[in-house]
């Protein structure tokens, strides 16, 4: 898959989103829900950065099995609110991005991208 546009940003954001929208629910038990988020405007702010993170740490890859990544992505980040009572910062946020980048590499899900002169 290549990476390329703003179109890849929108559909990083929204995948995430949508992952971290379905880990939630799964997980949620009573009490639970979008309350670690401050409700779900909050929610969507924060599922909003930590795509926006994902696309930069991967923006100079090609990826395989991209849907994976995300959603390894995308639940740690839902397990960690839960766990927490708050969600992570921004700075989490890029640090778990370069994590799934560093990982995705190393199970060779992604390779870097050929420079054309």
């Amino acid at each position: 898959m290549k990476r390329t546009s703003q179109l890849d940003l929108a559909e990083d954001v929204a995948l995430v989103t949508f992952t971290m929208y379905e880990s939630l629910v799964f997980r949620a038990v009573e009490g639970h829900g979008f309350r670690e988020f401050e409700g779900f405007p909050g929610f969507c702010d924060h599922a909003g950065a930590a795509g926006v993170a994902l696309y930069r740490a991967f923006q100079q890859l090609d990826c395989d099995l991209w849907i994976d990544i995300v959603v390894d992505y995308a639940e740690g980040i839902v397990r960690y609110a839960l766990a927490h009572g708050r969600p992570a910062d921004g700075q989490s946020l890029a640090r778990r991005a370069r994590n799934a980048r560093l990982k995705a590499i190393r199970d060779n899900l992604a390779c870097s991208r050929e420079v054309r002169s």
